[in-house]
């Protein structure tokens, strides 16, 4: 994949890159994705096989439509509030709760 453009998320601190053959940057790609019902419900369909897995709390296809779509949206501004310097303790935090999550599912 080639990047054709980085876009400026964030001045200094968040940049998105897009890549050919695509109209979007990462960022709003990404997002607007996780925004969209219909896409993540097509998407946990394909997967359904993966959410009865101990790592996604063993949920319906609706269920993690409905917690993706919240926690996008929270992630989004955590995100851009850690960006713009507004919340650097919480950065961390984020990626972290994240990743031990990912880590305790290997186990």
């Amino acid at each position: 994949m080639k990047i054709v453009e980085l876009t400026r998320i964030v001045p200094e601190t968040l940049w998105a890159a897009r890549f050919e053959g695509n109209n979007e940057n990462e960022f709003d790609r990404t997002f607007n994705r996780w925004e969209n019902s219909e896409y993540l419900d097509a998407f946990f369909t394909e997967h359904e096989q993966d959410l009865v897995k101990d790592f996604y709390g063993y949920c319906s296809v609706s269920q993690a439509v409905s917690i993706t779509l919240s926690e996008a949206d929270a992630f989004e501004k955590q995100l851009l509030s850690v960006a713009q310097g507004q919340d650097l303790e919480k950065g961390s935090e984020i990626f972290l709760k994240h990743w031990t999550k990912l880590k305790e599912s290997k186990s």
